[in-house]
């Protein structure tokens, strides 16, 4: 997926004049991400006890449930993983910096609880937990950057997420 962001960043570059063109690259970016990304991610939780003991040999089966868990751990950074161009973009690269910082500093003692307490599948949660935290601080600051509320964005990745639940099936 990241390779993807190249030709990605560029477009969202290219319109730092436009706002109206800059929020429509950020959701055509959001979208193509989401289209390949999503379905991959869910596959792989579909399919992780399978692929690890295909790579890992059968003796490892049982990680395959954390390896599921960890794929979906994903999902959510697809839905926002654009949005540190939209602000490099915008001369404002200072928000990425503190996301991260807030992402660090709650981090931490949340990873430190759930692996004390639940061990590696707690290591695993708080990193779930942890992704979509961060994803909600990116939406709130893409919807204050370039005036996307927060249905124009999630309507940009509707169809990915209902293929994606269809494909479960």
């Amino acid at each position: 997926i990241v390779p993807i962001m190249r030709p990605m960043n560029t477009v969202i570059y290219g319109r730092t004049d436009d706002p109206d063109g800059l929020r429509r690259a950020y959701l055509q970016a959001v979208s193509t991400i989401c289209t390949l990304g999503i379905p991959a991610y869910v596959g792989l939780f579909l399919t992780s006890d399978l692929v690890a003991r295909l790579f890992l040999g059968p003796e490892w089966g049982q990680v395959g449930h954390i390896l599921g868990i960890i794929a979906l751990s994903f999902l959510p950074g697809l839905f926002t993983m654009p949005w540190p161009s939209v602000t490099v973009a915008l001369e404002r690269p200072k928000l990425v910096t503190l996301a991260t910082s807030i992402e660090f500093f709650v981090k931490l003692p949340l990873i430190w609880f759930f692996v004390e307490n639940y061990g590696v599948g707690g290591a695993v949660w708080a990193r779930v937990c942890m992704n979509i935290f961060v994803a909600l601080i990116a939406f709130v600051f893409i919807k204050r950057l370039i005036n996307l509320s927060y249905r124009q964005q999630f309507d940009a990745v509707i169809r990915p997420i209902i293929a994606s639940a269809i494909m479960t099936l």
